[in-house]
C-alpha cells in the first residue's frame, strides 16, 4: 500500500513538472539575468525543503570534502540542466524535452565503461541507437506542431541530456564511493551549492533594458512548485530504491514522466500526439528500460 502511495505522489509531482515547466518557459523574460534568477529561486527553495527534511530526521552525519565536491558537481550540472530545459521548451514540445532528459541515462552508462569497468552488452548498444531514433521521430513531430525546429533548440536539448546524465553519474559516483553516506545531506548540498553560486553570479550579470521589466510573480510561484516537485521525487525515489527493482522503478518514474508529459502537452498546450510521436515515445521508453535492465 505504501509503495502504491509513493508512486501516486511521484506521478502527481510529474504532472506538476510538465504543467509548470512549460508555463514558466512561456512567460520568462528574455535575457540571461532572468533565466539565472529563475533557476536560483528554484534551487534556493529546493535547498529549504531539504533542510526541513534534515531537521526532521536529525541526521546531519556524512559531511566531508569528498561528498561536498561530488554534490557541488552534481548541483552545477543540475542547474545547467534546468537552464537548458527551460530554453528548449520554448522551441520544442514537452514530451520531446522529457525524452531527451530521460535519455541522459546514456551518459552514466558510457562513463561506467571507463570508470567502473561496466561493459555494455550488444543489446544495450542497440538500445542507445533506438533512443536516438526515437528522438529523431519526436523532433520531426515537434517541428510539425510548432512549425519550426531550430539548431539552437537541438543544442539546448543535447545540453540538457548531457547535464542531466552527469547528475545521474554524480549520484552513482556518490553511491559507489560512499555507500553508507547521508543521501539527504547529499541532496541538500546538491541544491545548496548552485543556489549560492547562482545568487552570487546575479551581481555580475548586466541588466539590459529588456531585463529591467518586473519579474513575473507567477514565475516565482512556478519555480517554487517545481522545486517542491523535484524535492519530493528525489526523496521518494530514494526511499523506494531498496523496495523495488531498478527496472520497475525506472519504468514507473521515468517512463511514466514521458507519458504524462505527452498527455499534459496534448490536453493543455495542444501538442497533438501523432502516430509518429506515439511510436517515438514507446520506442524511447522501451529502449531506456532495457538499457537499465541489462
Amino acid at each position: 500500500m505504501i509503495v502504491a502511495l509513493y508512486i501516486f505522489i511521484i506521478m502527481c509531482m510529474r504532472v506538476l513538472q510538465s504543467l509548470f515547466s512549460k508555463k514558466a518557459a512561456l512567460i520568462i523574460p528574455e535575457g540571461i539575468f532572468a533565466y539565472v534568477f529563475y533557476v536560483f529561486i528554484s534551487k534556493a527553495f529546493a535547498t529549504a525543503f531539504s533542510v526541513f527534511t534534515l531537521i526532521g530526521t536529525q541526521n546531519f552525519s556524512g559531511f566531508n570534502l569528498q561528498a561536498l565536491i561530488i554534490a557541488a558537481c552534481s548541483g552545477l550540472f543540475l542547474a545547467l540542466s534546468s537552464l537548458c530545459s527551460i530554453k528548449a521548451l520554448r522551441g520544442g514540445t514537452i514530451v520531446l524535452n522529457s525524452i531527451f532528459s530521460t535519455a541522459g541515462l546514456i551518459v552514466p552508462c558510457v562513463l561506467g565503461i571507463f570508470l567502473f569497468n561496466e561493459s555494455m552488452s550488444v543489446i544495450q548498444i542497440f538500445c542507445i541507437a533506438a533512443v536516438l531514433a526515437s528522438t529523431v521521430m519526436l523532433i520531426d513531430s515537434s517541428k510539425k506542431i510548432s512549425g519550426s525546429f531550430s539548431l539552437k533548440t537541438l543544442l539546448y536539448l543535447l545540453c540538457s541530456m548531457f547535464s542531466n546524465g552527469m547528475v545521474m553519474f554524480c549520484q552513482k559516483l556518490f553511491g559507489m564511493l560512499q555507500p553508507d553516506g547521508n543521501v539527504s545531506l547529499f541532496s541538500m548540498l546538491t541544491f545548496f551549492v548552485p543556489a549560492v553560486m547562482l545568487g552570487i553570479s546575479l551581481f555580475f550579470f548586466p541588466r539590459e533594458k529588456k531585463q529591467i521589466s518586473p519579474f513575473p510573480k507567477k514565475l516565482v510561484l512556478y519555480a517554487i512548485y517545481l522545486a517542491f516537485a523535484v524535492f519530493v521525487i528525489q526523496q521518494l525515489v530514494t526511499m523506494l530504491t531498496p523496495i523495488l527493482s531498478s527496472a520497475v522503478l525506472f519504468t514507473l518514474v521515468n517512463g511514466g514522466a514521458t507519458v504524462i508529459a505527452a498527455v499534459v502537452g496534448a490536453l493543455i498546450y495542444k501538442e497533438k500526439i501523432t502516430i509518429k510521436s506515439a511510436a517515438g515515445i514507446i520506442l524511447g521508453i522501451g529502449a531506456l528500460i532495457i538499457i537499465k535492465t541489462f
